[in-house]
């Protein structure tokens, strides 16, 4: 009875390292940029083409594991997705603030996820670049 209990705590355990940590972000917001400064121009809401508020979902499960995984309605993270620490495993790139990147690569360029804490960033780096801007779903 003993080796059982063991037993299945092992197999619990081993299941949460396998499969991390599962987060849900909805995506509401776009930041637009000021093309001469390059700075932040503003953030401003997502809106579909009748410009009524939209909103879209990124489900990134597998945190701290070794194989990532983001799903989202956006052509990048559709036909990929495993995403990559950003700088490989070695050399994660993580602020004192506690950010954390990830990159995903595809046949039109790069995209970024930058987490940090209950906010997220989506910086498409493509033909078209673009930032979503969103917050854990609680």
């Amino acid at each position: 009875m003993k080796k059982t209990i063991i037993l299945t705590l092992m197999i619990l355990a081993l299941n949460q390292m396998a499969f991390g940590e599962i987060r849900t972000y909805i995506l509401d917001k776009m930041q637009t940029y000021n093309n001469v400064s390059g700075k932040d121009d503003k953030t401003i809401p997502m809106l579909d083409m009748k410009n009524k508020p939209m909103t879209k979902t990124l489900v990134i499960a597998g945190i701290n594991t070794n194989k990532v995984t983001a799903q989202c309605l956006m052509y990048s993270l559709a036909i990929e997705t495993q995403i990559f620490p950003l700088g490989g495993k070695e050399a994660n790139i993580s602020t004192s603030s506690g950010t954390s990147w990830y990159y995903a690569l595809n046949d039109q360029g790069v995209t970024i996820i930058e987490l940090n804490g209950d906010s997220v960033k989506l910086h498409n780096l493509g033909m078209v670049p673009y930032t979503y801007v969103g917050a854990l779903k609680k």
